[in-house]
């Protein structure tokens, strides 16, 4: 997710908009996520997907029962909607 937000925020046109990125922490991006900030708001966007597709490839190779995410991450809000993402592009796949 950090080097996702990082690279989004270089990519970003509105100067205004972009963020510091010196010392990015997954608590930073929460921190501006909360305060709407749409560079983040894009990279958690992108990060989301990168996570279902992750763990559609998983289970289509494994066939796990369950998959269990744990660490800092599961704690925030980070995950919200993540169970719909994964649903959604396995319908459309």
């Amino acid at each position: 997710l950090i080097k996702t937000t990082k690279e989004y925020n270089l990519k970003w046109t509105k100067k205004e908009e972009q963020i510091d990125i010196d010392k990015l922490s997954g608590f930073k991006i929460l921190s501006y996520l909360k305060e709407n900030n749409p560079v983040v708001k894009e990279s958690v966007k992108r990060w989301h997907k990168d996570i279902s597709i992750g763990l559609i490839d998983l289970c289509h190779v494994i066939d796990p029962e369950v998959i269990v995410i744990a660490g800092g991450v599961t704690e925030s809000e980070l995950l919200n909607n993540i169970s719909f993402d994964i649903s959604f592009d396995l319908f459309i796949n």
